[in-house]
């Protein structure tokens, strides 16, 4: 289990090269916490071929080791080419990655990457959308697009207990009529999951409870279960973290989470 919850505050998202902010934000909304609220963007400009690539960065000020990186709920085609790397000792292009746009588990499109442990700090992150889906171009120059969240941070690896509860929780208002026919009004899903991790012993259990004072805000956070299944990441805040003692020797971690929907 990966489970990230430092994204930098003071997190600066930017377009590089001819691409331009289209909505009002200028980017903002990639960092507020509503990934159902989009930041719009443009293509960058000039005779395209599969080495063009859009830019999209985002910058901090006080270096931290990188665990997940992703833009969620983005309007680019499935597959695209997508390379992301880091800012680190004054540079760009450590720890590249390169990865594609994938669907995600709710149906929208997103890029997520998770990186090994041990990298240095960094205090930059790039996403460079190639314009190559299968060997083909798919982006005009110019062309509008949507991304709802960015997130970059760090994250100890938990061992969790195999008792995962990943729900989904539809809010939609259903009405019958004197015939009993349904009429509903459509709300945006959303999944809760809650599990238990891997009891500790007691000189381990202040960093239980250290995660717990730092999630006690409902700050945004991201969830990877499996890396090998990142089509089902959330993107979520914590709504219950308790810590039982379990036959006065090991203290158990109990986490609750929600989704934070991004349509």
């Amino acid at each position: 289990m990966i489970f990230s919850y430092n994204r930098p505050s003071d997190l600066i998202p930017a377009l590089d090269g001819t691409a331009a902010w289209l909505s009002d934000d200028v980017g903002l909304a990639l960092v507020n916490g509503k990934p159902n609220v989009k930041s719009r963007a443009s293509w960058i400009t000039g005779t395209q071929t599969t080495s063009s690539e859009t830019v999209v960065s985002g910058t901090w000020s006080t270096g931290l080791v990188p665990r997940v990186a992703a833009l969620i709920g983005v309007s680019l085609p499935i597959g695209m080419v997508v390379t992301v790397d880091f800012y680190e000792n004054l540079s760009w292009g450590y720890s590249s990655v390169t990865t594609a746009v994938m669907e995600m588990d709710n149906g929208t499109n997103g890029i997520w990457v998770v990186l090994p442990t041990g990298l240095s700090a960094v205090t930059g992150v790039r996403f460079h959308l190639v314009n190559n889906v299968s060997g083909s171009t798919v982006m005009a120059a110019g062309d509008t697009f949507d991304m709802g969240e960015m997130w970059v941070g760090s994250s100890p690896t938990y061992q969790i207990i195999r008792t995962v509860q990943d729900n989904l929780v539809d809010p939609s208002v259903r009405h019958r009529t004197l015939g009993q026919q349904v009429y509903t009004t459509k709300r945006l899903p959303y999944r809760t999951l809650s599990l238990d991790v891997m009891s500790v012993a007691d000189p381990n259990v202040s960093a239980s409870r250290l995660l717990r004072a730092s999630t006690s805000q409902s700050v945004p956070c991201v969830m990877v279960l499996q890396e090998d299944y990142k089509s089902a990441a959330l993107f979520c805040n914590v709504t219950s973290f308790t810590i039982e003692n379990d036959n006065g020797a090991l203290w158990k971690p109990s986490i609750q989470f929600e989704e934070v929907p991004n349509g």
